[in-house]
């Protein structure tokens, strides 16, 4: 009997299995827009990238934010200038939102700005500015997922090399 196709089944299934546990690291996007103050109108986006690893699902938690990019009024805005956090804030495995303070001073400006989660849904996700050149203002907080490659189709080709594999050798 053959059993190049069960072992190479065997494989691919594997391969999958190991493939598509699921990643620790989470990155998501941000929008910013319904702008109060002199930047309504504006607009701004960015990223971040947090560990869910250490996350249990139960009561309020926090994790680090790894990295954090944005530009707000010509200046960007990274993890390092930070003044309090950032981190994510779930609340019973609910994701809430990002928490972070930042500052920055120019010679002709200071830019201060924070972002609150909500206090139960990210529906709630608030962001904050106040700059000496253009006031303060609010703005309101939407949150995407950055998608994450897929494992299966590496595995489903492999399990068509493998039938292919299969087929010539019958021949």
């Amino acid at each position: 009997m053959n059993y190049t196709f069960p072992i190479a089944f065997g494989l691919a299934l594997g391969m999958t299995a190991i493939v598509i546990q699921p990643s620790h690291a989470v990155s998501l996007n941000f929008d910013v827009d319904n702008f109060t103050g002199n930047l309504a109108g504006e607009d701004l986006s960015g990223s971040f990238e947090f560990d869910d690893s250490g996350l249990t699902g139960t009561g309020n938690e926090f994790a680090p934010v790894s990295s954090l990019s944005l530009e707000f009024f010509n200046t960007v805005f990274t993890e390092a200038d930070a003044v309090s956090g950032p981190e994510v804030v779930f609340s019973d495995n609910k994701f809430l939102g990002l928490s972070y303070v930042g500052e920055q001073t120019s010679p002709t400006d200071l830019i201060f700005l924070s972002f609150a989660p909500g206090p139960s849904s990210i529906d709630g996700s608030q962001f904050t500015y106040s700059t000496l050149s253009v006031g303060d203002g609010t703005g309101d907080v939407r949150y995407s997922e950055v998608p994450e490659p897929n494992g299966v189709l590496g595995s489903t080709a492999v399990l068509g090399l493998m039938l292919l594999l299969r087929k010539k050798l019958r021949q």
